[in-house]
């Protein structure tokens, strides 16, 4: 798995009794591009985590963040601002050992899991 370069909290929401959160995180991407990127380049993420209690976040999807103001800010139907790239990143497995990994470097990137937890808490 790459290095996570940083991760941010963006925010959290409950859906069907559970707490979904996301969080933006950015990678150099080396090796082979992912879907359009360049290698070397260091390429944002947005995670979506579910949280299946106390402190404890399951992968739910990855998204490759390409938003862009200067062409976002309309509805841009050629340009797809986010896209799932959670199959790419680990595969089909839903019980993968990456994913676990992954988690735990997005959750230990500075201020993420405070932040969450003030967010879920709201």
């Amino acid at each position: 798995m790459k290095k996570i370069n940083n991760a941010r909290f963006i925010r959290s929401v409950e859906t069907d009794g559970k707490i979904i959160a996301e969080v933006e995180f950015s990678m150099e991407l080396t090796g082979q591009p992912m879907e359009g990127g360049e290698a070397g380049a260091e390429q944002k993420f947005v995670a979506v985590l579910e949280n299946d209690g106390d402190q404890s976040y399951n992968l739910r999807k990855v998204y490759k963040n390409d938003s862009d103001m200067d062409l976002d800010w309309y509805d841009n139907t050629e340009h797809q601002a986010y896209t799932d790239v959670t199959i790419s990143m680990f595969g089909d497995s839903q019980l993968s050992k990456d994913r676990e990994s992954f988690v735990h470097d997005v959750l230990e990137c500075e201020g993420v899991r405070a932040d969450m937890e003030i967010g879920n808490n709201r």
